[in-house]
């Protein structure tokens, strides 16, 4: 039974430098041993290989890999087994729950009129996700339902919920696994796992678990070496800034006493790994949420006003610019936390590309909009409307007809691109102009 290590301390002390500095120790005291496991969540996985890839000198570092929950199951489940049933997909259970929902449409009801609506089954498959995240007992809660005074339009609800809950998990686990299906898996195989048993894990990049998720974790403590998690938390300074994390921390303490685990904690107070700060961004750090915490200058932070979206994003693009131009900072060290980049990605590819910033943006284009996709789509408009002309247009604009041996290394794409759609919109102003039809295009005749 391994011992459980708390790293504790405020933003930019230096936990994440610590776990990735014992790692390495590690790692060059003995490069072929034990496996060590970097548990992040998915979107920070890269990061930490590249931070610790870094800290090595370039060194390869067989022994640690940073994984998410989701990949730790997978590697689990390929040693123990488990993997034989089929991966549901966020579109498949969609396509589940509509086939469960179409089979017992009388069955619904208060919501067999909102079966049908956009975005009703995507609630769905969110709200069982949840059902599934925090281990919900349909026996408890229909028990639940009975002895509380709910209106009778809630029980009818609440009832038809269950049903079809289920209904779906019955289903899916005749042949099928979804991500929360994998974690608990997981959480029962780890004690028949030799991985787990010889392995250290460190914990980095979380604010909170979820039921499924701290099951988990109580059983990576149990069996493997050593477990080591770094929280944003100061014990020093409570306040409701970490009143998160402090939730967190005491769940899992509740966790490993349950299993009778030893814990220990390790408090940092800042060293000379932690990260420089301005005046500003300190008072900030320290005092928000806090009332009446004023601050008096303007070092590290300023403010300004804009009158669209367009030219918010052009001032920050300027910005950004100058500061890499005239003052030396990294792109890398850049960021920009927008509240809706969803709504605004376009804008700040335009700017951006416009002042020749390198960028990557934090978003999913939808399927779509991908122009394999839009060809797939409208090439079967084009049969379908005899060839008219905006139809054929529509495919030939999907970029994907252009003349590939122009693409030399060195070129300028987004130039070659571009001169390629005003071709097309040329010859879309020929056809207009000349009333071209089917047989035209047929004729083989220039």
């Amino acid at each position: 039974m391994s011992q459980v290590q708390f790293i504790l301390g405020a933003p930019h002390v230096g936990k994440s430098h610590k776990i990735l500095t014992e790692i390495r120790e590690k790692c060059v005291a003995d490069p072929v041993g034990t496996p060590i496991f970097i548990l992040t969540p998915e979107q920070m996985t890269f990061h930490t290989e590249y931070q610790l890839l870094l800290m090595g000198d370039g060194q390869s570092m067989i022994r640690a890999n940073a994984l998410s929950f989701n990949r730790l199951a997978h590697r689990v489940m390929q040693e123990v087994g488990g993997l034989a049933r089929y991966h549901l997909d966020e579109v498949g259970k969609s396509m589940l729950l509509q086939k469960i929902m179409t089979g017992s449409e009388k069955e619904l009801g208060v919501y067999q009129k909102y079966a049908k609506k956009p975005g009703f089954i995507q609630k769905m498959d969110e709200l069982f996700s949840e059902f599934k995240n925090y281990q919900l007992d349909t026996h408890v809660l229909r028990e639940k339902l009975v002895d509380t005074a709910l209106r009778p339009q809630t029980k009818q609800k609440m009832d038809t919920l269950i049903n079809l809950y289920d209904d779906f998990t019955e289903t899916v686990l005749a042949q099928y696994l979804t991500t929360e299906d994998y974690f608990t898996l997981l959480a029962t195989q780890i004690s028949q796992s030799e991985l787990i048993k010889t392995s250290e894990i460190y914990l980095d990049g979380y604010h909170t678990f979820n039921p499924q998720e701290q099951l988990i974790i109580q059983q990576l403590a149990r069996h493997a070496k050593k477990m080591t998690i770094a929280l944003t938390i100061d014990l020093d300074h409570i306040t409701s800034l970490y009143g998160t994390t402090r939730r967190t921390y005491d769940n899992l303490m509740g966790k490993f006493a349950e299993v009778g685990l030893e814990t220990s904690f390790c408090q940092l107070k800042g060293n000379e790994n932690s990260v420089v700060e301005s005046k500003a961004s300190e008072h900030i750090k320290k005092s928000f949420m806090q009332p009446d915490a004023s601050y008096i200058g303007s070092e590290g932070i300023s403010f300004f006003s804009a009158g669209t979206k367009r030219s918010e994003i052009e001032e920050v693009a300027k910005r950004i610019h100058k500061l890499a131009h005239e003052e030396g900072v990294n792109y890398h060290n850049m960021a920009i936390y927008s509240a809706n980049p969803s709504e605004d990605y376009r804008l700040y590819e335009a700017l951006l590309s416009k002042h020749n910033i390198p960028y990557f943006l934090d978003y999913k284009e939808a399927m779509l909009s991908h122009p394999v996709i839009q060809l797939l789509h409208q090439v079967f408009d084009v049969f379908i409307s005899n060839w008219s002309h905006s139809a054929l247009f529509r495919v030939l604009k999907t970029g994907l007809f252009a003349n590939v041996d122009q693409f030399v290394k060195g070129a300028p794409y987004e130039a070659l691109v571009n001169q390629h759609l005003e071709d097309i919109d040329l010859l879309e102003n020929y056809v207009l102009a000349r009333n071209m039809k089917k047989q035209h295009w047929l004729s083989g005749e220039e």
